[in-house]
């Protein structure tokens, strides 16, 4: 009969100062493993759950400079928005109004640009489309110096 070693074993150590290293490297092999998935990695712990944004509290991030042809161009990043209505106010005394709809980051404005010898400021601001709706919070207000190309020759 083999003779078996006397009761409580002691087990191997891990140093306490290696203890992180030595997880991360076990989440590092369950996630190569081809048959990880998020289902595993969320119940191990490894994975966070990322909850969905909610629309509503979407603010676009716009910015305007001038393109090629003397036109603003503008840029919102879209993340899960369909697009971003466009607001513009030409200083013309009408105040804001809708410009347009861009479904996608870029929009190029091709408004007529009025002739004047020391230019215009156009001032743009926008909101997000989610589901055809309108979502979200008004982004800050982002203006531009526009000129006729006729009188920048």
């Amino acid at each position: 009969m083999p003779v078996l070693n006397p009761l409580p074993v002691k087990l191997p150590g891990i140093p306490m100062k290696n203890m992180q290293g030595a997880l991360l490297n076990i989440a590092k092999s369950c996630k190569d493993n081809s048959n990880f998935n998020d289902t595993i990695g969320l119940d191990l712990g490894i994975l966070k759950e990322v909850s969905p944004a909610k629309p509503e509290d979407g603010t676009p991030n716009l910015t305007v400079k001038l393109a090629s042809g003397g036109h603003p161009i503008l840029h919102a990043t879209k993340g899960e928005y369909q697009g971003y209505q466009v607001w513009r106010d030409s200083n013309d005394g009408k105040g804001f109004i809708l410009a347009n709809v861009s479904l996608y980051a870029d929009y190029l404005d091709l408004f007529t640009i009025p002739v004047a010898i020391t230019g215009t400021v156009w001032n743009y601001k926008a909101i997000y489309i989610a589901k055809g709706e309108v979502v979200g919070k008004w982004s800050p207000i982002v203006s531009i110096l526009v000129f006729n190309n006729s009188t920048t020759k």
